[in-house]
């Protein structure tokens, strides 16, 4: 009788074991589908009593409360209201200035520059520029990009120049920086605007270096324009797989074009124009037409839907 409880005993140890290890990455992988991979912004109550209510207002229904230095986690943030999630997973709408905001920190992307064609003095500008890029290019995750500026020097073309800023990509990031997917047959290229961004800054401060500096330009007497210096964004995918994005600065603001450039393994470079309905152009979201032709016959465009990993 002995010998049966010890066995049923350790059986149940080992279901329990189990079941533990279970819970443990269940919990793990929970945790990282809320945040989306990125860093979650926390709270630290200031007062002796926090009133958590229903909604974003100072007459809504309490829900309840809180005492000094709980430590909460910021899930949304509209005006002067937070909505926080207890570690107990209790949620709700607290005034902002009772909460000590703590943000996570970003790090700086390492980045490295590549020139070709380009004299030292113009060198040593551009190096002196890379802190001002990253401080501006800075992420929740440890980045390594290339920055590559070249000059043309074939006959008729000194004064063309090229930027080009390679992001590594994979599906992986792409959905972290977003901390969702999007539907099926829609790319989101928001995440990577303020790359564009710092892309376009950059070739404005060579302009106006090179207004400065005339004799470290083109030979010719033919000032530099923007539409000699030809930008592109670059996502590089592991088996180099490249999508190239253009854009332009609309005031303050980066906007893509409204084309891609792509070249994948087995692909001719194409070219893929895309729709773009003036609710969706606001936030550069490029809808793209379905990857199967009208008699059945898969399109070049699926090239698209591969390097972003969407289904189909």
């Amino acid at each position: 009788m002995s010998m049966f409880l010890l066995v049923l005993f350790r059986r149940f140890c080992r279901v329990m074991i189990i079941c533990l290890a279970f819970c443990l990455v269940f919990f793990a992988l929970t945790v990282q589908a809320g945040t989306g991979g990125v860093p979650a912004t926390r709270g630290v109550v200031k007062v002796s009593g926090l009133n958590v209510r229903k909604a974003p207002d100072k007459r809504s229904r309490r829900l309840f409360g809180l005492g000094r230095r709980t430590r909460v986690e910021v899930v949304e943030e509209r005006g002067s209201w937070v909505k926080i999630r207890t570690g107990s997973g209790r949620e709700g709408w607290a005034f902002r200035p009772l909460l000590k905001i703590i943000r996570p920190k970003k790090t700086l992307p390492d980045i490295t520059l590549e020139l070709n064609n380009i004299s030292p003095e113009v060198g040593s500008y551009f190096n002196g520029l890379i802190p001002s890029l990253k401080k501006n290019l800075q992420s929740y995750f440890p980045q390594r990009l290339n920055l590559l500026v070249s000059r043309r020097l074939d006959s008729g073309n000194e004064g063309h120049w090229l930027m080009v800023l390679e992001i590594p990509f994979s599906r992986e990031a792409y959905q972290e920086s977003k901390g969702q997917d999007v539907g099926q047959g829609t790319v989101d290229l928001l995440p990577y605007l303020r790359y564009l961004h710092g892309l376009l800054q950059y070739r404005d401060a060579l302009l106006s270096y090179l207004e400065q500096h005339p004799h470290f330009g083109p030979a010719t007497d033919i000032p530099v324009a923007k539409d000699d210096i030809s930008c592109y964004l670059n996502l590089v995918k592991d088996n180099r797989d490249v999508l190239f994005l253009t854009g332009k600065l609309d005031g303050p603001f980066a906007v893509f074009d409204d084309y891609l450039l792509i070249k994948i393994e087995g692909y001719r470079p194409l070219k893929i124009t895309a729709l773009l309905p003036g609710c969706v152009r606001d936030f550069n979201k490029f809808i793209l037409p379905e990857p199967y032709s009208y008699d059945g016959r898969r399109t070049t465009v699926a090239a698209v839907y591969d390097f972003f990993g969407f289904p189909y």
